[in-house]
């Protein structure tokens, strides 16, 4: 037993596919089935990462595993959809069509300037290509141009 055990536990991947399709394998002249082995798929976590910041799905072939942790990158990607949202809504509260030219002007309230910014800086592109326009300073809004 501890002969073929020891076998079992060296198959490689394609050992154990090949197990898989044909249904029994022979270790050591012993004939074993499918339904003699317990396959456990098991994947091993990497160094420092926890189940909640990682996410896998498998077919039997592939495994893919995401790391989910947030980071910096996420959160302005988060903020910019916010942003272009709320235009959005605020185009179609207006009536105006998908197609119709507007200037949006945003200001801050945060205290710390530095942080909307950065995200707008860093999104700029995903911003201008979802409303149409880049969005532009409240600094440089004209006196005539209202606000919503």
């Amino acid at each position: 037993m501890g002969a073929v055990a020891k076998e079992i536990k060296a198959m490689s991947q394609e050992d154990i596919l090949a197990l898989t399709k044909a249904g029994e394998v022979t270790i050591a002249t012993h004939c074993l089935k499918l339904t003699e082995i317990k396959l456990v798929r098991e994947f091993k976590h990497p160094d420092g990462m926890t189940d909640k910041e990682m996410d896998a799905a498998g077919d039997g072939d592939v495994l893919v595993v995401l790391d989910i942790r947030p980071d910096e990158s996420l959160f302005e990607a988060g903020v910019a959809r916010e942003v272009v949202n709320r235009i959005q809504k605020s185009r179609k509260k207006a009536g105006l069509e998908p197609t119709d030219m507007v200037e949006v002007y945003f200001e801050s309230l945060d205290e710390d300037k530095s942080v909307i910014q950065q995200v707008l800086n860093s999104q700029e592109n995903y911003i201008k290509d979802a409303i149409g326009s880049p969005l532009l300073s409240s600094d440089i809004m004209p006196l005539h141009a209202g606000g919503a």
